[in-house]
């Protein structure tokens, strides 16, 4: 279920990127022993972040919108 809420929440963000290329793209990967990682590309200051977890996701972003 806590898996099913950041694909959601991964997948609305995706949808608004078309819309706004403010948002930062982010993407669930899994690699061949089957750990998840987060790819997060931030067109705001044309960077690319990798996290482990779905934990240093959020604060990644509560992070950056605190910033702005």
């Amino acid at each position: 279920m806590k898996n099913n809420l950041i694909v959601n929440l991964l997948n609305k963000i995706q949808r608004g990127l078309t819309i706004n290329r403010n948002e930062p793209y982010i993407k669930q990967n899994r690699d061949r022993y089957g750990n998840l990682s987060w790819q997060i590309y931030d067109h705001h200051n044309n960077k690319s972040y990798t996290f482990g977890s779905e934990l240093e996701v959020r604060a990644w972003l509560e992070q950056r919108y605190y910033r702005m």
